[in-house]
């Protein structure tokens, strides 16, 4: 019901609009993230027995319909408001309470009895975001994204192509970065985000930690380098839309994230070769890494492999997000040979989904 009235809302917008095509602005995603997990919780609180619950759905479950003070609240919450991170309506109650600084019986940091500070996160994350400021405004405008539909690209060989996709498309991530890394800064700030403390008694705050910059950026594995990018997105498609799915589920997850960003055709390319590409890679890992296990010089040699593999399907599969544009993404993917489709439809032709032996380890 959420998506419907939403992509009508989107169409009506695309007819008014004197373009072909439109921005979708973050505010209405981040709405429908948050009316659509509002939505299945209440669902799960009230219609579902507490038997056909998974765990984390009754974590997650609103037990009562809230009132229109805690509804708008939630929805418009200031430090969250335009680019998220997404929060839950539970953790977003508790905060508002005060119990989610509350401690239980044994816990490392039961000695205290005031709010954390969330000083230290505020900090770090200010200056990753500087970090990620300074090289948006300095180093990517050394190697533009726009220089993909210059007649000179075409000019260049597949190897320099690449190199150049590597090094622009790379760049271009550290703008979100910057938001992402800014919006964490800023809701933490106001003690959202809080999650507990670690087992020396320090209080950590990483409940809206939307990115982990380390996995993206230096990750060996396809599925960890999606996982780690826009990580409360995920989480939301996952609880939404992979754990009740009842066939496809992971085929569904990309789906609906491609449907979620708007009608740019960008959008969908780009999502159906993440698709592919998690699963060519779920199966290649299967049949290939085990015969990489047999020796420290072997296993070695495939996170490198595989690092370096990862790196370029990352910026390939971004490239149709970058440009948006059907015919642009089709010229710059066509003048590399659409390798990185063809080959992961090779592998999934080629090689089982799942090997029927393992080589022994020595």
């Amino acid at each position: 019901m959420v998506f419907s009235l939403y992509d009508v809302m989107n169409f009506l917008w695309l007819m008014a609009s004197t373009c072909s095509c439109f921005p979708i602005s973050s505010r209405l995603m981040e709405t429908t993230k948050k009316i659509s997990s509002m939505a299945f919780s209440l669902h799960d609180g009230t219609k579902k027995k507490e038997s056909e619950l998974t765990r984390d759905q009754r974590e997650q479950c609103i037990r009562q319909l809230p009132g229109l003070l805690e509804y708008y609240s939630y929805m418009f919450s200031f430090h969250n408001v335009m680019i998220g991170p997404m929060v839950w309506y539970n953790d977003y109650a508790s905060f508002i309470e005060g119990s989610c600084y509350k401690v239980a019986d044994g816990d490392p940091a039961t000695d205290k009895d005031v709010e954390p500070s969330p000083n230290g996160a505020v900090l770090s994350k200010l200056i990753t975001t500087a970090i990620c400021g300074v090289i948006m405004m300095v180093v990517m405008p050394m190697y533009p994204t726009s220089f993909l539909t210059e007649p000179d690209f075409y000019k260049m060989s597949f190897v320099e192509k690449n190199v150049y996709l590597l090094v622009s498309v790379s760049l271009t991530r550290s703008k979100f970065y910057l938001a992402w890394k800014l919006a964490e800064a800023v809701n933490n700030a106001a003690g959202l985000g809080f999650s507990g403390y670690n087992k020396e008694g320090k209080a950590t705050w990483n409940l809206l930690d939307n990115v982990d910059i380390w996995n993206v950026e230096f990750s060996n594995s396809a599925k960890v380098n999606i996982d780690s990018w826009n990580k409360l997105t995920a989480l939301w498609l996952r609880r939404i839309v992979y754990d009740r799915a009842p066939v496809m589920n992971t085929v569904g997850v990309f789906a609906c994230s491609a449907m979620w960003h708007g009608f740019y055709p960008g959008y969908y390319i780009a999502f159906a070769t993440a698709a592919l590409l998690w699963f060519a890679g779920r199966t290649l890992r299967r049949n290939l890494r085990p015969y990489f296990q047999t020796s420290p010089q072997l296993a070695f040699f495939y996170d490198c492999l595989t690092f370096v593999v990862t790196r370029f399907c990352n910026v390939y599969g971004v490239t149709p997000i970058v440009l948006l544009d059907f015919k642009l993404t089709l010229y710059v993917l066509g003048s590399m040979y659409l390798y990185i489709n063809v080959g992961s439809i090779l592998v999934l032709l080629i090689l089982p989904e799942k090997p029927k032996s393992k080589p022994k380890t020595e």
